[in-house]
């Protein structure tokens, strides 16, 4: 059958990848050696490696034509727009999209069988997931389980389950790479924005706005853990507001008292986090509305009227607590260490200007 008379895919992998030639045939293998009922096709996009990535995602697609349609670039995206969002999921034909980045892979063959079984079965359902195990980019060497009790502090997760929209929040307990879901239930409006600083998180709590979410208990994905994240940990991050904006943002996917419970508990962490940030650097107003703005944000948490587990709820906003006393200590204490400072100034100039005086 040629090319052009193939039946249109089920599914579509999307894979977005960026200098991972160390890594890309391992996720490559793991897409063409699927086991399936049905059609697919693996959507990558190239985004202008400056390795060998692109070689050999064409070497793949000339082995596979009937199965890849790839897009390679010659100016990175990344900075510029969401490539699986605006490219790759318009691209699409499937009924249903899994995902995977270029660094991670696919370990058992039937992953998208056993998972599109279940979304056939089950029209209610919105997007599946399930375990992976993580691996160290640097010592190649497992770290154990995504999803594991040594992991998470409020979800527990040891037997295939719906998983309710706050616990994918609370405890980040999904690994892209397992994550298959419906392609029409896709928000473009609403994951599409630059406030965002994760755009997978975004993406599935949208769909926890048309469906339900379900846990497989099965390890069938490798998360490659590595420095990818670091570069939105920066000190830059909390004083731009980006971090606000992120979760203010995320209470717009999905209408939930328990979703919106977890996403303030982050927001006041970052408010303190940006507060503590402008005190130092002197800049006091701004840090004294950062504090106006988490008071008011944990204030809402508590008079919230939600289903979280009332131990849940507790142990969050004892946590809270403890954090911004915490902070309150050290600016404190800072503040002590700069009126020494300044005490210590006045002398030593005093001092100055007496022995100049008197020398005059």
């Amino acid at each position: 059958m040629g090319i052009d008379n193939m039946p249109k895919p089920l599914l579509s992998i999307c894979c977005v990848t960026y200098n991972h030639e160390n890594y890309i045939r391992e996720c490559l293998n793991g897409f063409v050696t699927q086991k399936t009922t049905f059609h697919f096709e693996i959507l990558v996009h190239e985004d202008a490696s400056t390795d060998n990535t692109a070689q050999i995602v064409k070497e793949y697609e000339s082995k596979f034509p009937h199965l890849f349609r790839c897009v390679y670039q010659t100016e990175n995206q990344f900075a510029k727009q969401n490539t699986l969002v605006n490219i790759l999921f318009p691209m699409s034909q499937g009924k249903y999209i899994a995902l995977c980045e270029g660094d991670d892979y696919w370990t058992d063959p039937y992953k998208l069988q056993k998972q599109v079984d279940f979304l056939e079965a089950n029209p209610g359902y919105s997007i599946c997931f399930h375990n992976a195990e993580i691996i160290d980019e640097g010592t190649q060497l497992s770290e154990g389980l995504f999803v594991g009790l040594q992991k998470q502090q409020y979800v527990q997760l040891n037997s295939s389950r719906e998983v309710l929209p706050y616990e994918i929040m609370i405890d980040w307990i999904v690994p892209t790479a397992s994550c298959l879901f419906r392609s029409n239930l896709i928000d473009y409006k609403k994951i599409n924005s630059n406030n965002f600083v994760f755009g997978d998180i975004a993406l599935f709590l949208s769909l926890t706005a048309k469906g339900k979410v379900f846990y497989l208990n099965e390890i069938m994905s490798v998360y490659r853990k590595s420095l990818r994240g670091a570069r939105f940990s920066n000190d830059g991050e909390y004083k731009n507001g980006r971090w606000e904006r992120h979760y203010n943002e995320l209470t717009r996917l999905c209408p939930d008292k328990e979703l919106e419970f977890v996403i303030n508990y982050f927001k006041c962490e970052v408010l303190i986090y940006s507060r503590a940030f402008f005190f130092y650097d002197l800049n006091w107003i701004t840090s004294y509305q950062k504090h106006k703005a988490f008071k008011k944000t944990f204030s809402q948490m508590n008079k919230s009227n939600n289903a979280i587990p009332l131990n849940i709820k507790k142990r969050m906003l004892n946590k809270l607590t403890e954090f911004n006393n915490s902070v309150n200590h050290d600016q404190r204490k800072s503040i002590s260490v700069k009126r020494y400072a300044y005490v210590l100034f006045k002398k030593s100039f005093s001092f100055i200007r007496h022995f100049i005086t008197a020398k005059t």
